[in-house]
């Protein structure tokens, strides 16, 4: 069944990409930044992949999480609610309480949801912002520490 879910991604993938310039596919390169040497970027429509998946999930009744789900989710949802006046406290609580979960997407959703905040917000406290990433950089996935990397970038 993998290798059939593999595939249909691949062939959708590739039949859905998107036209790009040498420009383009160069800068899609350095924001992904993968550091695998067989990795693949085809310049899909977010909409587009979203689409995808969810007829993917019905098809194979898939149930797992991944970063694209995590940060969408993140920044669609639950930052904008966070980041409405009023819910700081919320904020910090979940922050806190997303930050230690065992399962990597929750942590990273941590991230992401400060990152929105500080996005919708324009002002925060940057001295809470690094004492969270000092608690956020000891584990080990790459995924903390690209949410990490960006978080940073919007506190410049």
């Amino acid at each position: 069944m993998i290798k059939n879910i593999i595939q249909e991604i691949r062939t959708y993938l590739k039949n859905n990409s998107a036209h790009l310039t040498v420009e383009q596919k160069s800068r899609m390169y350095k924001i992904l930044n993968s550091d695998n040497p067989n990795f693949v970027a085809y310049g899909n429509k977010h909409s587009n992949i979203e689409k995808f998946i969810r007829e993917l999930n019905s098809k194979f009744q898939l149930n797992f999480d991944t970063w694209a789900i995590t940060d969408t989710t993140m920044i669609r949802v639950i930052g904008p609610f966070l980041g409405k006046k009023g819910n700081e406290e919320l904020t910090k609580k979940t922050l806190a309480a997303w930050s230690k979960f065992d399962n990597l997407w929750i942590r990273r959703a941590s991230l992401v949801i400060l990152l929105k905040f500080i996005m919708i917000k324009k002002e925060f406290d940057k001295d809470y912002v690094f004492e969270f990433v000092e608690k956020m950089v000891r584990y080990p996935e790459d995924y903390i520490h690209k949410g990490i990397g960006w978080l940073l970038k919007m506190v410049q």
